[in-house]
C-alpha cells in the first residue's frame, strides 16, 4: 500500500493502528485485517460540527482530494531529486555548516564525522533512540500520555519501554514523572 500511494510505510502503519484503535478494523495475527461491522453508535450524527484535526473525521470527499495533491506533487519537475536522499559521504559540507552554527553550544570535541544527518523527524527520533538504548543503558522511555503514537512505536523499534506520565492542566505531575524515573531507569523523555 505505501508504495501504491508513495508515502513511507510508516504513515501507513499509523493509519492503520488508528483506524483499528477507532473500531473500524479488526486485526489478527496469521488473519489479516478486515473492516470491522460497524454500528451506528461510532458514526457521528449528520448535524455534529466537524472537528478538522480529528482522526475521526467523516470522509466527505478531502481524502481524494489530498490523494490527488500528493499525486500532482509527486509530478512536478524536481520532486525525484528533492527525494533523493543524500549518502553520508555526500553530506560533510553539510555537517561542518551544522558544527559551525552550534560552535557556541559545549558539545565537546566532535568533528563532521560526528554529526549525524537525518532523513526527516521521525527518522531522527529513532536514531537518537536507538542511540541511548544502544549506548546508555536506557530501557525505557517516558511520553505524554496523549502523545504521538510514533514515538511509542519507536520506542518500541529501539527495545525499549514506553511507559505514560500522567498530566494535569499544568503538565507532566512531577511526583509520578519522580516515580517512573527512579522504578522503570527512564532514559528519555
Amino acid at each position: 500500500m505505501a508504495h501504491q500511494m508513495q508515502v513511507t510505510p510508516g504513515i501507513v502503519a499509523r493509519a492503520y493502528r488508528v483506524v483499528i484503535d477507532d473500531g473500524y478494523l479488526e486485526a489478527g495475527v496469521g488473519q489479516g485485517t478486515y473492516v470491522k461491522q460497524l454500528r451506528a453508535s461510532i458514526l457521528p450524527p449528520d448535524d455534529a460540527p466537524l472537528y478538522l484535526r480529528s482522526p475521526r473525521l467523516p470522509d466527505v470527499g478531502q481524502v481524494d482530494l489530498i490523494c490527488r495533491g500528493f499525486r500532482d506533487f509527486s509530478e512536478q519537475s524536481g520532486f525525484h531529486d528533492m527525494m533523493a536522499y543524500p549518502t553520508r559521504a555526500e553530506t560533510t559540507t553539510l555537517q561542518q555548516a551544522y558544527l559551525n552554527w552550534l560552535k557556541y553550544v559545549p558539545l565537546g570535541r566532535c568533528g563532521p564525522e560526528d554529526a549525524v544527518i537525518s532523513h526527516g523527524g521521525q527518522h531522527a527520533s529513532v536514531a537518537i533512540l536507538q542511540f541511548l538504548v544502544s549506548k546508555r543503558d536506557v530501557h525505557a522511555i517516558a511520553v505524554d500520555h496523549l502523545s504521538y503514537p510514533g514515538f511509542r512505536d519507536m520506542a518500541s523499534v529501539a527495545n525499549a519501554a514506553v511507559n505514560s506520565v500522567d498530566w494535569d492542566q499544568d503538565g507532566p505531575l512531577p511526583f509520578h514523572f519522580e516515580t517512573l524515573i527512579r522504578n522503570q531507569r527512564i532514559g528519555a523523555f
